[in-house]
């Protein structure tokens, strides 16, 4: 049974929150103060974030089904049992197991069977994965209908999709009870949780929970009210200071959904216009979530509930003259990650590479719950407690398909690309949006040589102990 950290003995709950696409560089406390977050700014004040998160890969295009599965089992990429989760012990099955109640709402995109094994209320759970407001045809892997009410390609002459179209379907759901009769996503999920901890909160009991938040937002289509909207002005909507009209090269799956929602080349008119798009949702998710803590508070759960919010992956807007998360790129590969609640240090933050799937260790370590022993990512509970513990992992690795391959450190970045034989170096610490790739540079390979010498060791390593099964040599990319 969990311990207890809450006021008068009271057992721990936990709350954990999951946003789908929304990159690292996306909180005004910690990081950006393009995008207004105040309701997050709340739980960094109260908890530790940890600004190096990543998330591991993924095996198709959908790389949340990855990272969801890989949070879930707490097993790595290619151990998690892939869009199934296998039959190893899920998170919810495990706090279930040791008397917690289990609850789940929003969106869920794995299998059907590992939802059931998790959770004891899963009744409002999306079981599909992605809203679209639009078109699209899958097997052609284009934009198919009205290119005039298309989210793809645009903005273009003669597109007229708004995100605050609230007649134009995708995250805007049909709902009789509501005031204009629809209601957002991250309202919808907003509501189902607070109904959840509202009847936990007046049933009384000594049964501690395990609630599990999956936002849509900030998903394409990326709907938001107008008044979210209107925050941001396009022509006030910074460029990222890595914005390219176009990706130099054919980083792997280079024209797949993602990156048919903006036309080539990027101009700066469209990425100004989706990133305002983008800042305008997360804005309003971040509403919404602002509502589940003010619950808490009211309600009194908060002094024994640990919260969670982190992300499946991140997202590129724009940035390298890319719009999707399949590529090795911090904004893509990293996670917002903070952790809040009883016995947890506030206002702090943590440098370590560590990797968002250890989230189910870490919440069970905090709750005195036992985790079995199938988990292979560590708990994070010792290195929040002291900042100058041991950090989990020297160097992080990171999988998509059969075209990419990263692993980093904390002042390097190397990437190869297998279909190409191509690679990447950059100096993370000192070029954080990565903008110099240091493999451009005259004699790069004999310059540099230690580091990739270094790096590509810690990859070949990395590969072995997930079961990824593609070999990589120095020799294949001129590095021998």
């Amino acid at each position: 049974m969990s311990q207890t950290n809450g006021p008068a003995g009271s057992p721990t709950n936990v709350l954990i929150f999951i946003a789908d696409d929304q990159t690292h560089r996306s909180i005004w406390s910690l990081n950006n103060p393009e995008v207004h977050t105040p309701n997050l700014d709340r739980l960094v004040a109260r908890g530790t974030a940890f600004t190096y998160a990543h998330h591991q890969g993924a095996w198709h295009g959908a790389v949340c089904v990855a990272s969801r599965a890989m949070l879930h089992t707490g097993r790595m990429l290619y151990r998690c049992g892939s869009d199934s989760c296998g039959d190893w012990p899920l998170l919810g099955e495990t706090f279930a197991g040791q008397g917690f109640d289990t609850f789940a709402t929003g969106k869920w995109h794995n299998a059907g069977d590992s939802l059931e094994r998790s959770f004891r209320d899963f009744s409002t759970v999306d079981k599909g994965g992605m809203y679209t407001s639009t078109q699209y045809d899958f097997q052609k892997g284009e934009p198919a209908g009205d290119p005039a009410t298309s989210v793809y390609l645009r903005p273009a002459p003669g597109n007229h999709w708004a995100p605050d179209d609230t007649t134009a379907g995708g995250h805007w759901l049909r709902d009789e009870n509501a005031a204009d009769g629809v209601e957002h996503t991250s309202a919808r999920w907003a509501n189902t949780t607070i109904d959840y901890l509202r009847g936990r909160a007046e049933g009384g009991g000594d049964q501690p929970f395990l609630a599990y938040c999956a936002f849509h937002a900030p998903h394409d289509p990326r709907q938001a009210p107008t008044q979210y909207l209107d925050r941001y002005p396009v022509d006030g909507t910074p460029l990222p200071p890595n914005y390219l009209p176009e990706h130099p090269f054919n980083q792997g799956d280079f024209a797949l959904r993602d990156e048919q929602l903006a036309p080539w080349p990027r101009t700066e008119h469209v990425v100004r216009t989706h990133r305002r798009e983008y800042y305008a949702i997360l804005t309003h998710m971040d509403a919404e979530l602002g509502r589940i803590l003010d619950y808490l508070d009211e309600s009194g759960l908060a002094e024994n509930t640990v919260v969670v919010f982190t992300a499946d992956h991140g997202l590129a807007v724009g940035e390298h003259g890319l719009m999707g998360k399949q590529n090795p790129y911090d904004h893509s590969v990293r996670v917002p990650l903070i952790f809040a609640g009883p016995g947890i240090a506030r206002g702090e933050t943590r440098d370590a590479l560590v990797y968002q799937h250890s989230v189910y260790a870490t919440v069970a370590e905090l709750t005195g719950v036992a985790a079995p022993d199938t988990l292979d990512f560590p708990s994070l509970a010792g290195v929040m407690r002291d900042a100058s513990a041991v950090a989990p992992h020297d160097d992080i690795f990171s999988s998509y398909r059969h075209f990419q391959r990263m692993c980093r450190d904390q002042t390097h970045k190397l990437v190869i690309y297998p279909h190409l034989g191509r690679w990447q170096l950059f100096n993370t610490a000192e070029d954080p949006f990565e903008t110099d790739d240091l493999a451009l540079h005259e004699n790069a390979a004999e310059t540099h040589r230690a580091t990739i010498h270094r790096l590509f060791a810690a990859l070949q390593a990395w590969q072995n102990r997930v079961g990824d099964q593609m070999r990589v040599h120095l020799s294949d990319y001129g590095l021998g």
